[in-house]
């Protein structure tokens, strides 16, 4: 049986003035002589466009950076194939998405095997999520299809309003289990995700604490990942990873729309 590892990191940057934070990797023992097949969970925040964007919208900006290609080094992923691209649903909510399958070849390189990426791109509202599952062989991609298919039918996105957030008043009635405590006197904005691979948009003003699921889940998983992000230029940011009121993991920032990203295990 195959199974997928998680990589502990969160990592925030900008495309094309867009908020992309990675939320979560998993990653598949090396079977072949490139790297190894990898799953990754990307959030875009598309508020800072001002202008609201569609699906549509969404998909059509993706595919044309793919068929543009990637500038890597001295190395430029131009040649791309698409062998699929089309409307589908994701998740346990049955969220509106578009599924595209490709291949990539490095330019000017015949004797290069060509990798597969299979992506599904969600929009709700001024947040959209891109799951993609890529195999640097063609050939392996089938090998953990059967895992990322199952792993797309349990994603769930949770609204602010549905996501299980309680205030900062309230520890002393909940002091079990695992939670996020957030400390600042300011607006903030993120995204978790918990051990049952569901991801949490969340936004706030002030303290605040947000239990999470982390145990081991049907992979196997008890980790989380999450990305907090001040909305100001002042003041600090706190963010810590409690369970059963012992600190597992804790960091601050005070720079300017400054983040905190956490990960690890429970």
């Amino acid at each position: 049986m195959h199974h997928l590892g998680r990589l502990n990191s969160v990592v925030l940057s900008w495309v094309n003035g867009i908020n992309m934070t990675i939320v979560a990797s998993f990653f598949a023992p090396q079977a072949g002589p490139k790297e190894e097949p990898y799953f990754t969970v990307i959030f875009h925040d598309l508020s800072i466009n001002n202008t609201e964007i569609t699906l549509e919208d969404f998909v059509q900006r993706e595919i044309e950076q793919i068929q543009q290609g990637l500038d890597l080094g001295e190395e430029k992923f131009s040649d791309s194939s698409i062998l699929q691209s089309n409307r589908t649903t994701l998740g346990s909510n049955n969220l509106a998405a578009h599924k595209i399958v490709y291949t990539t070849r490095i330019l000017d390189d015949p004797n290069d095997i060509p990798s597969k990426t299979m992506t599904v791109w969600t929009v709700a509202g001024e947040k959209a999520w891109a799951l993609t599952y890529t195999s640097p062989d063609a050939q392996i991609f089938k090998q953990y299809l059967p895992i990322i298919e199952g792993m797309l039918n349990s994603f769930k996105v949770l609204s602010n309003s549905n996501s299980p957030t309680t205030p900062v008043s309230m520890q002393a009635t909940s002091p079990s289990g695992t939670v996020i405590h957030i400390n600042t006197n300011g607006p903030w904005s993120g995204s978790i995700m918990d051990s049952e691979f569901r991801s949490y948009s969340v936004e706030g003003y002030g303290d605040e604490t947000i239990p999470i699921t982390c145990n081991e889940g049907q992979y196997g998983l008890s980790t989380y990942s999450l990305a907090i992000q001040k909305m100001e230029e002042s003041r600090t940011l706190s963010v810590a990873v409690v369970q059963d009121g012992q600190v597992l993991k804790e960091t601050s920032t005070s720079a300017a729309y400054g983040v905190v990203s956490l990960a690890g295990e429970c």
